[in-house]
């Protein structure tokens, strides 16, 4: 195995530096890690997004059906509180179909700069002595929030204010 030439363009050390997708996924320090992660793929926040609303639609759904179950002695008053329920619901799904949908486009849309941050991502290392994340292509160096600070502006989660969640 070829020894590495990089060098931490602060201190100039050879050792004492690894290159961030190791230290991620050798998963040996979560606050390092939380620091340095990749940027999160936007299409990553969809899946996130469907099944969690999805299990709260089918909650809701049940739990009005046993509801409805119940109350059948006292058919107008079930019909009216499960009509008003299955309006309620109406309404939800639309405002879900609807943000799902502009998530989905934005998400779209940043798939390409996503790529991009990912790949600038994937050449950085880190300098434990100096807290320092660096380029090793371009010299440039940072400490570990400025950097993910560029990324996020890459993907969108900087305008969003929230990680993976584009829309």
């Amino acid at each position: 195995m070829a020894k590495s030439t990089t060098i931490c363009p602060s201190c100039g050390a050879h050792k004492g530096i690894r290159k961030l997708s190791v230290i991620v996924q050798a998963q040996e320090d979560p606050a390092l890690i939380r620091r340095i992660a990749p940027p999160m793929d936007p299409q990553k926040a969809i899946k996130n997004l469907s099944s969690r609303d999805m299990l709260v639609v089918i909650a809701l759904a049940f739990v009005m059906t046993v509801f409805f179950l119940a109350m059948q002695e006292r058919a107008t008053t079930a019909m009216i509180i499960y009509g008003a329920f299955m309006l309620f619901m109406l309404a939800a799904l639309v405002r879900l179909f609807l943000h799902y949908s502009r998530t989905r486009k934005t998400a779209a849309a940043l798939a390409e700069p996503w790529r991009e941050a990912y790949l600038v991502w994937a050449r950085l290392w880190y300098c434990y002595d100096e807290d320092l994340v660096f380029d090793p292509r371009t010299g440039e160096s940072a400490k570990p929030e400025a950097m993910r600070e560029q990324l996020l502006h890459y993907t969108g989660e900087i305008v969003t204010g929230k990680k993976g969640k584009a829309g």
